[in-house]
C-alpha cells in the first residue's frame, strides 16, 4: 500500500518540475522568432556588402559596408533592412532649386515645391540617378557637400526621410536603440530657475517584479552635441554624478560650445561679404550708360576670390557674378561695334556726295543739269514699297544716282523718256539707309545726243548695279 502511493507521487512531482522548464523554453523561442521593434542596431556581418539605392538587386548600388559595421534599421522590406544612410552616403537635387544662403556657406534654401532628391553613387553619374530618395519643398535647407556641384546637380547630405537598403542576409540583429534624454544646458540669458526643467529625472530603484530596463549607461553625454545650446552652469551639472560622469558632461559641452566669433572672422566668410560688396558695385555699373560701364576692377577682384584655395563656397558667388560681367561687357561690346560701323557708314556716304560734288565742278559747260544719264525704273524702289524712284546709269550701265521726282506732275513727264538719256534738274538730297546718291528732280529733259559727255556720271559711280535693278 505504501509503495504504490509513493510512486505516483514521485511521479507527479517529477511532471510538476519539467511542465515549468518546457514552458519557459518555448517562450524564449517564440520571442527570439519575433520580429524586433524599430528602430533596432544591426551588425554587418560580411565583408564589401552592397548597399543598395532600392529593395532589390536591380537597383544600383551607393556604397559597400564591412563587418563588424553597425547600421540603424528603420524597418524591413521583403527581405531587405531599411537603413538610415551610412557614414559617406549622398544625394543629388537639381540646382535650378536651389538657392545659395549667402549667410550661411554650405547651405541651399529650396525655391520649388516637390522638388525631388535621389540617391547618389560615384559609379552612376546624377542625371543616371533613378531611385528618388525624398520630395523637398519651397523653404527646406539643405547642406551641401562640395562647392559648384557636378553638372547640373549639387551633391548634398541625404535629407532625413532618405533611407537605403542592405540585405537581411548580412544584418546581425544587436538590439534596439537606446531610448536617450540628453542633459541639455541652458540657453543663453536663462536663470537656474528657468533651467532646472531640463534636468534628468532622478534613477528611481526598480520595482520588484516589473519588467522595467535598466538604464543605458552614459548615454546622454554622447548625444550632447546635437542639442546643446550654451555652456553648461551649475544646475545642469548638479543632476550628474560625482566623478567621471559630471567630467564626461562638463567636457562634451565644452567641445560642443558654438563659437561664432570663430566663424563671423573666417576667410570664407569674409570673401562671401566681398562678393555682396562687389555685387553692389556692379549694380551701381549698370546703372551707367553703356559707353561709361568699367568693370575690369570687379572682375579682377572676382577672379582672385575664386583662385582662392580658403575660398570655399565663395568661388561659387564669385564665379556666378563673373559670368554676369561677362554678359554686361558682351553688350557694351556689341554697342560699341554697332556705333562704330554706323561712323564708318556716315563717313562714306559723306564722302561718296563729297567726290560727286567735286567730280560735277571739273565738267566745264555743264549747264543746268544737276546729272545726266540714263533713266530706268528702279526695281527695288517702286510705288509698293512706299517711294518711287528711278535710277541714273552711265554709259557701261552702272548706277551712278537714284532720283525721286520732286511731284506727280514731274513723275508723268518721265514716262515719255524712259531707257533714254537725260538730264536731270534739281537737288542732292540725304538718305540715310543707302550710300548711293539721291537726287530730287524738278526737270527731266531727254538729250538728242546720245553721245552727249557724262563724264560726270561716269566719276561718280561708286560701285556695279546690282542683278535686281539690271
Amino acid at each position: 500500500m505504501t509503495s504504490r502511493t509513493i510512486i505516483p507521487m514521485v511521479v507527479l512531482a517529477l511532471f510538476v518540475s519539467w511542465a515549468p522548464a518546457q514552458s519557459a523554453t518555448g517562450a524564449g523561442t517564440a520571442a527570439e522568432s519575433t520580429t524586433p521593434t524599430f528602430p533596432y542596431i544591426g551588425e554587418i556581418t560580411g565583408q564589401d556588402v552592397y548597399v543598395r539605392s532600392g529593395a532589390g538587386t536591380a537597383y544600383y548600388f551607393t556604397t559597400k559596408l564591412n563587418a563588424p559595421t553597425r547600421v540603424t534599421v528603420m524597418g524591413h522590406k521583403y527581405r531587405w533592412a531599411e537603413i538610415l544612410p551610412p557614414a559617406g552616403s549622398f544625394s543629388w537635387i537639381y540646382k535650378n532649386y536651389v538657392k545659395l544662403d549667402s549667410a550661411n556657406p554650405g547651405i541651399g534654401i529650396v525655391t520649388g515645391d516637390t522638388v525631388r532628391v535621389w540617391a547618389g553613387s560615384e559609379g552612376v553619374a546624377p542625371a543616371n540617378s533613378s531611385s528618388m530618395q525624398a520630395k523637398l519643398n519651397t523653404g527646406d535647407q539643405v547642406r551641401l557637400l562640395e562647392t559648384g556641384g557636378t553638372g547640373d546637380y549639387y551633391k548634398i547630405e541625404p535629407p532625413p526621410a532618405a533611407r537605403l537598403y542592405v540585405s537581411l542576409d548580412y544584418v546581425k540583429y544587436i538590439g534596439p536603440v537606446p531610448a536617450i534624454k540628453p542633459v541639455l544646458p541652458p540657453r543663453p540669458g536663462t536663470t537656474a530657475a528657468e533651467a532646472k526643467p531640463t534636468q534628468p529625472a532622478e534613477a528611481k530603484p526598480a520595482t520588484p517584479g516589473t519588467t522595467e530596463t535598466k538604464p543605458q549607461p552614459k548615454p546622454a553625454p554622447a548625444q550632447a552635441p546635437a542639442t546643446t545650446a550654451g555652456p553648461a552652469t551649475k544646475e545642469s551639472t548638479e543632476s550628474t554624478q560625482p566623478g567621471e560622469d559630471e567630467t564626461q558632461v562638463t567636457g562634451v559641452a565644452e567641445a560642443t560650445e558654438p563659437k561664432p566669433p570663430v566663424r563671423e572672422t573666417s576667410k570664407e566668410r569674409q570673401l562671401v561679404e566681398k562678393c555682396r560688396e562687389i555685387e553692389k558695385q556692379i549694380t551701381t555699373e549698370l546703372a551707367k550708360p553703356l559707353e561709361q560701364q568699367d568693370y575690369s576692377t570687379l572682375r579682377e577682384q572676382l577672379q582672385a576670390i575664386a583662385a582662392d584655395p580658403a575660398a570655399g563656397n565663395a568661388k561659387a558667388y564669385a564665379e556666378y557674378y563673373l559670368s554676369r560681367i561677362e554678359a554686361y561687357e558682351l553688350v557694351r561690346t556689341v554697342n560699341e561695334r554697332i556705333q562704330q560701323s554706323e561712323q564708318e557708314l556716315a563717313a562714306i556716304r559723306q564722302k561718296v556726295e563729297a567726290d560727286l560734288e567735286a567730280k560735277l565742278k571739273q565738267i566745264p559747260n555743264r549747264g543746268r543739269y544737276l546729272i545726266r544719264g540714263r533713266i530706268r525704273p528702279s526695281n527695288i524702289y517702286t510705288a509698293k514699297t512706299g517711294q518711287k524712284r528711278y535710277i541714273v546709269l552711265d554709259e557701261t550701265g552702272r548706277i551712278v544716282a537714284y532720283a525721286v521726282p520732286a511731284n506727280p506732275i514731274v513723275d508723268l513727264s518721265v514716262k515719255g523718256v524712259l531707257d533714254k538719256v537725260v538730264g536731270l534738274v534739281g537737288k542732292v538730297v540725304s538718305d540715310p539707309k543707302n550710300p548711293i546718291t539721291l537726287i530730287e528732280f524738278t526737270e527731266v529733259e531727254a538729250i538728242t545726243d546720245d553721245n552727249s559727255p557724262t563724264a560726270s556720271v561716269r566719276a561718280a559711280a561708286p560701285s556695279a548695279p546690282s542683278s535686281a535693278e539690271r
